[in-house]
């Protein structure tokens, strides 16, 4: 008689396997077996990672780059370690979409794709570079998070195998079930998100150096460090005058910013409220109250608004309040700008 476990390696192991349909028979498999931490997470990976944290596998760097009339799609330089931070964080993608959706990406082309920008943050970017900005990402990273899904169903596979679980048909007997019980298997999907983050690592410090100090020759995106520097000035005179005459609301507004933030993402709440604490820290701390600290902190938030536009019906209201809080602060960004 067959066996559900043999059934699901010989489909991991198929040069021609949907892995929509491995899905299936692993959710199939968990609940047969009761175990909860697959269950969940094959849910996640079916539906989609909307509301709930993502895991390490499903990270990806990308690259931003502006237009340039005369050499195409160009890395932006920048030399200014805040913007550049800044740049970093809006590289960092997590892709929340269910894997369907992205089988689907890996079928349908073999170009780069372009993460979608929040009309907000285009305008940031755009009016900060004077031209046209995108960030991509490649349909290899796409494929990764497929085969990381992959080798987490074949890794449990194994596993239950040595803890002596098959099955028989299409059940499990008492004795199976109990030893599943007593096993914890979502240290599979730790053990992958742990190797992930190495990886993720690695190719952050490439990033760094091939996104940041690329020769633009003549190239003329702007350069926002040096707008930056321009203004650093007036902007340093502007901010004691502006923290002193909007201290209510300005406290006001960091207080609405927690309460929009509650119904992010686990990561994207807990970002958001350190990056709050730390500038309510710096503005009632005399001397904490830096220009350069200021603006890291409106950048940091504008980052965490810019992952999840596309999940997060607040991340709008919470993106306006940012930019109404950094003109209180005396950090004007223009959206006025308009594109190229």
């Amino acid at each position: 008689m067959s066996s559900l476990i043999l059934e699901l390696q010989q489909e991991a192991l198929s040069p021609s396997l949907s892995v929509i349909n491995l899905l299936r028979q692993a959710l199939v498999v968990a609940t047969e077996l009761e175990i909860k931490e697959f269950q969940e997470w094959i849910e996640l990976e079916t539906y989609g990672y909307i509301n709930s944290s993502i895991p390490g596998y499903r990270t990806t760097r990308g690259q931003i780059r502006g237009w340039n009339p005369f050499h195409g799609w160009q890395p932006i330089i920048v030399q200014d370690q805040e913007i550049l931070n800044f740049y970093e964080r809006l590289c960092n993608i997590q892709i929340r979409q269910p894997i369907s959706e992205l089988v689907a990406l890996i079928e349908n082309g073999d170009s780069d794709l372009v993460l979608q920008l929040s009309p907000q943050l285009e305008s940031i970017l755009v009016s900060s570079v004077e031209t046209k900005v995108k960030i991509s990402f490649t349909r290899a990273s796409i494929k990764r998070v497929v085969n990381s899904v992959i080798d987490i169903i074949l890794s449990w596979v194994i596993k239950l195998k040595k803890d002596g679980i098959t099955g028989e048909g299409l059940t499990f007997s008492k004795e199976e079930k109990q030893i599943a019980a007593s096993h914890n298997y979502s240290g599979l999907i730790i053990k992958l998100e742990q190797s992930q983050q190495m990886q993720n690592s690695s190719s952050q410090n490439q990033f760094n150096s091939e996104t940041f100090n690329n020769d633009l020759q003549r190239a003329t995106i702007g350069n926002f460090a040096n707008q930056v520097r321009d203004n650093s000035q007036q902007i340093a005179s502007n901010f004691s005058q502006n923290n002193g005459q909007n201290a209510d609301e300005i406290l006001k507004l960091i207080s609405s910013l927690r309460e929009i933030a509650q119904d992010f993402p686990e990561a994207q709440r807990e970002a958001a409220i350190v990056h709050l604490d730390d500038l309510q820290e710096d503005i009632i701390t005399p001397e904490r109250q830096k220009p350069q600290r200021i603006k890291a902190r409106i950048f940091g938030l504008l980052a965490v608004a810019a992952t999840i536009t596309s999940v997060v019906a607040g991340s709008v209201d919470f993106s306006n309040n940012v930019l109404e809080l950094s003109n209180k602060l005396g950090f004007p960004i223009d959206l006025t700008h308009p594109l190229p």
